[in-house]
């Protein structure tokens, strides 16, 4: 799959440099830094990247995902915010066919004896502290006046997948990955030192991870929508963390931002030469699948077309795991309703909502112990079951019509000549075979319509009443 296009989201035209305007277009994912709704922007990194800054170029201002190169600081000169520290990667992740490029990130020294961390994150990092376990100083914002430096995020994801492959010098050292979701009262601030970044929060998901020995690793996140934990001291000379702190969520602030962080240390500081590859972002919302008789009647002639329609919400098929595209099948069971040696009526590969019209066989016995369900492969679910009854020629002329008995065809079954009766007049009527193929358009008159000339079997009759209603029925050429 072309990992350059997920999919296409509603998102935010930003006019201004404000990110609370609206986008009048739909731009592919690496054309953006973020997607407004649902996904990252840019969550590749197969775009274009500043030869300056050694970060993503996107239409805002070439914001997006920013290192120590576009920092707020007065505790660094222009130089020592060196561009060596971010830049784009040939080393991808395994599977990604046509993608051509990661993000990698590096902890250097920026002062004798200082050292910063490899810090990417979709806000803006402000470095006012060369000690870097300063948290008053140092920390990643979200700043919502400027579009190069927020991302409008107003969904609730239930996870987060992305790829790292992290080579530490030091291999007890951790790579750190932290998002939050939060609202609009502030320009957030992670980690979020005061009460009044923490009420803000709605959503959090964070991982600290070891060393991946060369290799690519997929990592698979929940978001906490409860709680987190977050440090809350280091050391005093060093950058040890000495203690952390469980926070609870308020739960009543709507999602308007997020702001995600990737470090190549779990703690700021580290060693000169600590490294993380990143790639491929994906928020993961957890599928549904419903399916429903959208056919009118549970009973059927076998032979008799049906139809049923199922809703797929969530995310199929994710581009950023190698596997095979989703399938969605209509299942039959036996005549006692089990599936152990199931019929499949037919399939479709797509990851959208979606319906089935088909032809049940023609070998299927009277009976109502029959079930239909759908089944889904790439995320595996299977709908409840539906419950269809196989019946007679005799059962099926009376159990339509499906708006209710306004209509009334005789006699049924028929061999010559069908009647129509309604209290309202019949403005026409069409006729379909079972299997839903249109065969004659009458205009019905006293005499009635003449079906001598059908082939025995089932039909379909859909009769337009002159107050603008149609109402269909069952009726049996014999």
């Amino acid at each position: 799959m072309n990992k350059k296009i997920i999919s296409k989201l509603a998102i935010l035209f930003v006019a201004n440099v404000l990110c609370l305007n609206s986008f009048a277009v739909e731009p592919e994912l690496t054309d953006l830094p973020f997607a407004y709704g649902e996904q990252l922007w840019n969550s590749t990194f197969d775009g274009a990247w500043e030869t300056t800054n050694n970060e993503p170029v996107n239409m805002l201002n070439g914001g997006g995902w920013h290192s120590f190169n576009t920092a707020t600081t007065t505790a660094l000169t222009t130089s020592a915010k060196s561009s060596a520290q971010s830049g784009f990667s040939t080393n991808v992740r395994p599977g990604a066919v046509e993608g051509s490029k990661s993000a990698r990130i590096s902890s250097r020294e920026v002062l004798a004896g200082a050292i910063a961390n490899g810090n990417f994150t979709t806000g803006r990092i402000n470095g006012g502290s060369i000690r870097a376990a300063n948290l008053t100083g140092n920390y990643n914002r979200t700043v919502r006046n400027d579009a190069a430096y927020c991302a409008p995020f107003e969904s609730k994801p239930d996870s987060v997948a992305v790829w790292v492959n992290f080579k530490p010098v030091n291999q007890t050292q951790f790579g750190r990955m932290s998002i939050f979701i939060h609202g609009d009262g502030n320009d957030f601030q992670d980690p979020p030192s005061t009460a009044a970044f923490r009420n803000q929060a709605v959503a959090f998901a964070g991982q600290e991870f070891t060393q991946t020995n060369g290799e690519w690793v997929r990592l698979s996140i929940p978001f906490d929508y409860e709680n987190y934990t977050s440090f809350t001291s280091f050391g005093s000379s060093t950058s040890d963390a000495t203690g952390t702190t469980q926070y609870n969520i308020p739960g009543n602030v709507a999602p308007k931002y997020i702001i995600v962080t990737m470090a190549t240390n779990k703690v700021p500081g580290g060693t000169v030469g600590d490294t993380l590859w990143i790639d491929d972002f994906l928020m993961i919302y957890n599928p549904t699948l419903e399916a429903e008789n959208t056919s009118g009647s549970s009973q059927f002639l076998a032979g008799e077309t049906l139809e049923i329609s199922y809703t797929i919400t969530g995310t199929m098929s994710p581009y950023n795991l190698n596997a095979e595209a989703n399938v969605v099948r209509l299942e039959l069971s036996d005549a006692t309703g089990s599936f152990d040696d199931a019929t499949v009526l037919d399939r479709v590969t797509t990851n959208e909502s979606g319906v089935f019209t088909v032809a049940l066989p023609e070998e299927m016995e009277i009976g109502d112990g029959y079930k239909l369900r759908v089944v889904t492969t790439n995320y595996p679910m299977i709908s409840d079951e539906i419950n269809i009854e196989i019946v007679d020629d005799e059962t099926v002329s009376i159990k339509m019509p499906i708006a209710g008995n306004v209509v009334r065809i005789y006699p049924n079954p028929v061999q010559t000549t069908l009647f129509v009766e309604t209290a309202t007049g019949v403005e026409k009527a069409v006729i379909y075979t079972a299997n839903g193929m249109k065969i004659a358009e009458e205009q019905v008159f006293d005499s009635g319509i003449n079906i001598s000339s059908y082939e025995k079997g089932t039909y379909i009759i859909a009769v337009e009443t002159k107050d603008g209603n149609t109402h269909r029925q069952l009726f049996v050429k014999k």
